[in-house]
This record gives C-alpha cells, sequence and structure tokens, in this order.
C-alpha cells in the first residue's frame, strides 16, 4: 500500500468516530440520539430541514427537523457545525453540572430543550438542564447559572 493511502486510511480512522463528553461522530449513521431529561430521542438525519447558531456569550443551536425543534445551550458549539452539516453526530446528551470542565475549549451542552414544531408547542416542551455554578476564573467563558 502506498504511503498516500496509508496516510488517508490513517486520517480517516482518526477522524470518523469521536467520542467526547456530550456528544460523539461518526460515519455513515442515519439518524442523531439526544438525551433530554429522561427521554431519549431518536431523529433521523433525513428529516433534517435546517439547522441555526448563534453566537453570543452563551450560544444557541436550533436543529429543525420535519415534526420537533432541539434547541441546544452551551459553549463552544460551532465544534458541532461541520459534524451537523455532514450529518455526523451520532449522540448529544447535556453535561451535568459536575462534569462542566473550567476551562473554554471544550464542547459543553447546558441545556436542551425539545418540541414539537406547530400547534401548542408551550405544553409539549421537554427540557433538560442542571444548575451551573460559576465557571472559575482561568477559563473564557463566565456564567452565574444557567441560560
Amino acid at each position: 500500500m502506498s504511503s498516500l493511502a496509508t496516510q488517508i486510511k490513517l486520517r480517516r480512522a482518526a477522524t470518523s468516530e469521536r467520542k467526547q463528553g456530550c456528544y460523539s461522530i461518526k460515519e455513515g449513521i442515519s439518524a442523531i440520539r439526544i438525551k433530554a431529561g429522561t427521554k431519549n430521542w431518536i431523529f433521523p438525519w433525513l428529516h433534517h430541514v435546517f439547522s441555526l447558531r448563534e453566537e453570543e456569550e452563551i450560544e444557541q443551536l436550533l436543529l429543525t427537523f420535519a415534526s420537533h425543534e432541539v434547541s441546544i445551550t452551551g459553549y463552544n458549539l460551532a465544534i458541532l457545525e461541520e459534524d451537523i452539516a455532514n450529518h455526523r453526530v451520532e449522540k448529544l446528551r447535556y453535561m451535568p453540572a459536575n462534569y462542566v470542565p473550567t476551562y473554554g475549549e471544550e464542547l459543553v451542552v447546558t441545556k436542551i430543550e425539545v418540541k414539537l414544531r406547530g400547534e401548542n408547542e408551550e405544553s409539549l416542551k421537554i427540557e433538560s438542564e442542571t444548575q451551573y455554578p460559576a465557571m472559575s476564573d482561568c477559563g473564557t467563558r463566565k456564567t452565574d447559572g444557567p441560560p
């Protein structure tokens, strides 16, 4: 096998599957699994309509599917952008407060809301969040609690 083919194979192996505290990335998946509170949701990527990320101190990412909207709040959500665009995010969950890192480089999901699109959205909203202490001064982000 040529050295270029070997390098390509090694790079694909390194990037095809990544697991972090609140998400995992994998090539060739057909659905995303989202844990919100006690609920485990599975949304087929085939029904993914669009996504929107708002850049603020506490970021917001909206995933819109044919029948539901998933609102994700946290830090460094841009890390997921390319993987969402290519439907590679396999699992997503919020990170419990006692596992939140004190530095600002890692993706942290602090809240996930799943709601049905259309009629009477308020009654169908399901939230998942924990109380977050202030981030340490050594990090780049600070908050006194959940958004």
